[in-house]
């Protein structure tokens, strides 16, 4: 377990940490997962699961958005009864973030 980052997420701190299936069970089935109740997201270690995508650094960047995106509805309070937090719209949400920043930059807000 390799702590990457510390980030403030609307105030609250998260520690983006890197870890693999040996040692966190949880991501048996997940390439990350966010823990709201102790404030932290767990990534894969990349280099060391056996993965079939060939952009890994790609990926990885975004499973990282992914999980910052749930912890942002968390601490917006949007985790429960909300409709659109599922996997889907947080998926939609993480892959179109690079584009939404690339046009924010381009319009400079207007």
């Amino acid at each position: 377990m390799k702590i990457l980052k510390e980030v403030s997420v609307l105030g609250t701190e998260y520690r983006i940490i890197e870890s693999n299936c040996d040692d966190d069970p949880l991501l048996k089935n997940n390439f990350g997962y966010t823990d709201y109740t102790s404030k932290k997201i767990v990534i894969t270690d990349f280099q060391k699961e056996e993965i079939e995508i060939e952009d890994v650094a790609k990926y990885r960047k975004q499973v990282i958005r992914h999980e910052l995106i749930h912890a942002f509805l968390c601490e917006s309070g949007l985790h429960e009864n909300c409709e659109w937090h599922n996997e889907e719209m947080v998926d939609w949400l993480a892959m179109q973030a690079p584009k939404l920043q690339k046009i924010f930059k381009e319009t400079e807000y207007i």
